[in-house]
């Protein structure tokens, strides 16, 4: 899963406010945490948690984002 977007286990549910969440902390250089149905390989949903947050240089501007 390393390198690849969380999207890939929402399948067919891309409709979920969440999506506008990590985008909002990109653009404002600020850390989100939500919550987000998923679904696994067989179709059942489960609930994961998504943490992102901002990764800042010595002069504090945001020059990566790592996500959980």
């Amino acid at each position: 899963m390393l390198g690849r977007h969380f999207r890939f286990l929402q399948g067919e549910d891309l409709g979920q406010s969440v999506q506008y969440a990590p985008r909002r902390a990109v653009e404002t250089g600020q850390p989100v945490t939500s919550l987000v149905r998923n679904s696994r390989k067989d179709g059942t949903a489960f609930i994961g948690e998504l943490i992102l947050s901002p990764l800042r240089d010595e002069s504090g501007a945001v020059t990566d984002f790592l996500g959980f």
